[in-house]
């Protein structure tokens, strides 16, 4: 039991250890990885919405349609990012729809532009 006791602590002082002699705090690196995820997410809404109602507005159906393509890219390259590092089900699923509605309104807007 003695011998346990003290593999047990041997194994928490090498964990430590490594975190103390490695430079990155993951409460740091969370903060991170949130902020950027708000910060993108938020500029995104504030650039595309007020581009998709000025588009609306003066009838212009292929920019509406090419920033469909850019907003699906969008969260395509986010749902496919987290399930690559996850492998949740449910990140593929998203990434199988949003790959889906991307293709689509490229495809459509391909046809806008040249006429078809």
């Amino acid at each position: 039991m003695n011998d346990l006791t003290n593999n047990n602590g041997k194994r928490k002082e090498e964990i430590l250890e490594k975190s103390r002699e490695s430079n990155e705090d993951e409460g740091v690196e969370y903060t991170y990885n949130e902020g950027s995820f708000i910060g993108r997410t938020v500029l995104f809404f504030l650039v595309f919405f007020p581009l998709l109602i000025i588009s609306f507005l003066a009838g212009k159906l292929d920019t509406i349609l090419a920033l469909g393509a850019v907003s699906c890219s969008f969260w395509f390259g986010d749902a496919f990012s987290k399930y690559r590092f996850t492998k949740k089900k449910i990140y593929l699923i998203k990434s199988f729809c949003t790959a889906v509605l991307l293709i689509t309104f490229m495809i459509w807007f391909i046809a806008s532009v040249l006429g078809g």
